[in-house]
């Protein structure tokens, strides 16, 4: 697989608002010793692939959540990815697209999203035993904080009925979120301040005051109008 960077542009003014993904090493090839694979956006826009990779692994869902999905039904079969980092991908960033919100029919949509891929890694076996846990953290952050907080944004007064839910479904089918290397502290910090919101964000959960994470997103979003992707 090759993935190479990307560059956020304004749509209306067609200001460069970031260039994304562009600070990873040339190639990996020991998946297991550092966070990039559960930090890099999932979309397939920026990546290629051998096409045996691929196989018979298809985009199944619809609504939403599909990439995350398809890759990480390709990543165990992978032996090596490389990285240009160079921002050759243009996304046109529209101003009603900076703040995403769902609810919570997308969010049990998406828990069965989860369950079908726990369940393809199940019946496949081999090479996908090992990739159990980075399919735990990768729940976590992309259904447990990403998504979970665009549900909380429609529905503020359900938040914590909301979070304790996603809890308890974490907890049931990807338990090893508790526990991951990938969200450890040590870990979390080499990826600044997005990582260590993550590792507070675990926190949070552990406590079951993961809404108070509701507040400084709100504020973050509000004051600088960027909608930050988990």
């Amino acid at each position: 697989m090759t993935i190479c960077g990307c560059q956020k542009i304004d749509a209306k003014t067609n200001r460069v608002l970031a260039n994304v993904m562009v600070n990873n090493p040339s190639s990996l090839t020991n998946f297991f010793d550092n966070n990039i694979l559960l930090y890099i956006n999932p979309a397939m826009w920026n990546k290629l692939l051998l096409f045996s990779l691929v196989g018979q692994i298809r985009f199944v869902y619809k609504g939403g959540g599909e990439d995350g999905m398809f890759l990480l039904k390709i990543l165990p079969k992978c032996k090596k990815i490389c990285f240009i980092n160079e921002p050759l991908y243009k996304y046109l960033v529209h101003e009603n697209s900076l703040i995403t919100t769902t609810d919570e029919t997308f969010l049990e949509m998406s828990k069965r999203m989860y369950l079908d891929t726990k369940k393809f890694y199940q019946i496949q076996g081999g090479e996908y035993q090992s990739f159990f846990c980075l399919l735990d953290s990768y729940a976590f952050l992309r259904l447990g904080i990403g998504e979970t907080t665009r549900v909380c944004f429609n529905d503020w007064r359900s938040s914590l009925r909301i979070t304790k839910s996603v809890k308890r479904f974490l907890d049931c089918y990807f338990p090893s979120w508790r526990d991951s290397p990938y969200l450890s502290f040590n870990r979390s910090r080499k990826y600044g301040i997005k990582g260590l919101l993550v590792w507070r964000c675990r926190l949070l959960y552990k406590i079951n005051l993961f809404p108070l994470f509701f507040i400084d997103y709100f504020l973050f979003t509000k004051i600088f109008r960027k909608d930050v992707r988990w």
